[in-house]
C-alpha cells in the first residue's frame, strides 16, 4: 500500500503519480502514520523507550507475575513491575516451525521485521499462559524481489493494490483464475482454498500481466517503465511461451486470457465482479482507467509472470485474554498481574475491521483496557 500518501491523494492521483509522491514525499500515512504518533505521544509524556533489549523470561512469585528479565549487549538486567506487566511483543512470523503451524498453508513468509521470532510463545509457556491458536486470517498473496533484504533477512511484500489493476490477473498452477482480484480479502481467503482429498486448489499461483501494465503501474517498489530486478518475474512476447516457462497449461492460461479480455472491453467481469466493489475501485484500481477502474486487456507484448507464495503478519496464533486483557491459563483464569495487547494475543475478533494499523489497533484498546484495569486492581485512583 501506498504509505507515504493520503487517502485523499490516492483518490485523486493517476497510478504513476501516486507512486512518485509516495516515493518522493516525507510525511507518514495510514499504519506508519498512527505509529509516529504514538511514539511522539510517548515522548511527549516522557516514557522511556530502549532499543536493542529483548525479553528473556517473565519473573515471578507468590504466584504473581512481578517483573522480567530483559538482555541487552550480552547481559540480563532485572525489572521489577510497579503494578503489572503488560506484553505486546508480536506474534511469530519469523520462527522457522510455528508460522507453518499457526497459518497451516504449504509456504509463509512474514511481512514484519526479522526480530518477531515468536518470543511470545517462548515466554508464555514458563508462566501457564494459554497459547491459542485461531485461525481467521489467511495468507495473502505476495512475492520476494530476490537480493533485497532487512536486517539481514529477505523482504517479503504483499501484492495488494497491484492484484486490481487493469491488464493483470492472477491464476493457479491450471491456468484459471480464482477470485477477484482487486479484493484482497477474497483473494487472501480463495487463494488459500483447501479441498480433501486434492490439497490446497489454488497453490501454486500466478501474476500475470502485459506491457500496457508495466508502462502504466508499479509493482511494489519498481516504478512504472522501469527494469524489474533480475529472477523477480519470467517474462516471453507470446501468452503460450510465457505459459511453458510457468509450467501452466498453455491452452488453459490462453482461454482465461481470452475470456478476460472480453469483460474487460464490455467493462463487467461476468466470473468473478472484478471492480464492482467501491473499495476496490478506489483504492486497488486506476480510476482514470475507462469503463472500469479494475479491468483492462492483456494483449500487448512482453507479458510477464511472477510466481506468488503466501504472506502475513503471524498473529494466527497467540495470548488468550478476557476482556480486561488479563493473560489466562489453560483453564480460562487470569495469571495475576499479566496482560496482553497487539500481535501476541490470538486473534479472536471477526467481522469487519479497521483496515490501516489493524496491529495498533489491537495494541491501542487492548492496552487501554489492560492499563485501567491494572492500575484499579493495584488500588489506585483511575482517571
Amino acid at each position: 500500500m501506498p504509505y507515504g500518501i493520503t487517502n485523499e491523494e490516492m483518490l485523486n492521483l493517476t497510478p504513476s503519480r501516486a507512486y512518485n509522491k509516495m516515493n518522493t514525499g516525507k510525511r507518514l500515512c495510514q499504519g506508519p502514520g498512527l505509529m509516529a504518533y504514538l511514539i511522539h505521544a510517548a515522548i511527549k509524556r516522557k516514557i522511556d523507550i530502549f532499543c536493542g533489549h529483548r525479553l528473556v523470561r517473565l519473573v515471578t512469585a507468590h504466584q504473581k507475575v512481578t517483573g522480567a528479565t530483559i538482555s541487552v549487549k550480552n547481559s540480563e538486567i532485572n525489572v521489577r513491575a510497579r503494578y503489572a506487566v503488560l506484553l505486546s511483543i508480536g506474534g511469530y512470523g519469523w520462527h522457522p516451525k510455528y508460522s507453518l503451524q499457526f497459518e497451516q498453508l504449504p509456504e509463509w513468509h512474514c511481512l514484519l521485521p526479522p526480530t518477531i521470532e515468536g518470543d511470545s510463545l517462548l515466554v508464555a509457556s514458563d508462566v501457564g499462559a494459554a497459547y491459542i491458536p485461531y485461525k481467521v486470517v489467511g495468507g495473502r498473496p505476495g512475492y520476494k524481489i530476490p537480493g533485497e533484504k532487512w536486517l539481514g533477512k529477505p523482504v517479503y511484500r504483499s501484492l495488494i493494490n497491484e492484484a486490481g489493476y487493469p491488464h493483470s490477473i492472477i491464476v493457479n498452477s491450471s491456468g484459471k483464475r480464482f477470485a477477484d482480484e482487486s479484493n484482497f480479502q477474497e483473494l487472501a481467503d480463495k487463494s488459500g482454498s483447501f479441498e480433501r482429498p486434492n490439497g490446497f486448489t489454488n497453490y501454486p499461483f500466478f501474476f500475470i500481466f502485459d506491457e500496457q501494465y508495466r508502462q502504466k503501474y508499479h509493482l511494489g517498489p519498481v516504478g512504472p517503465g522501469e527494469p524489474f530486478p533480475p529472477g523477480l518475474l519470467t517474462s516471453s512476447r507470446t501468452v503460450d511461451g510465457l505459459a511453458k516457462k510457468l509450467g501452466i497449461p498453455s491452452s488453459s492460461l490462453k482461454k482465461t486470457i481470452t475470456t478476460f479480455n472480453a469483460f474487460a472491453r464490455k467493462g463487467i467481469d461476468l466470473e468473478f465482479g472484478r471492480g464492482t466493489k467501491a473499495w476496490s475501485r478506489a483504492f486497488s484500481g486506476d480510476r482514470h482507467n475507462k469503463p472500469n477502474p479494475n479491468l483492462g486487456t492483456i494483449e500487448i507484448p512482453s507479458f510477464y509472470g511472477v510466481r506468488l507464495t503466501y504472506v502475513g503478519a503471524g498473529y494466527n496464533g497467540g495470548y488468550m485474554v478476557d476482556e480486561e486483557a488479563r493473560v489466562l491459563n489453560a483453564r480460562g483464569e487470569p495469571i495475576a498481574s499479566l496482560y496482553a495487547c497487539g500481535n501476541c494475543v490470538s486473534f479472536f475478533d471477526v467481522g469487519p475491521i479497521y483496515q490501516d494499523g489493524i496491529s495498533l489497533a489491537k495494541s491501542i484498546g487492548l492496552g487501554y483496557l489492560a492499563a485501567y484495569s491494572a492500575i484499579r486492581n493495584a488500588g489506585k485512583q483511575v482517571h
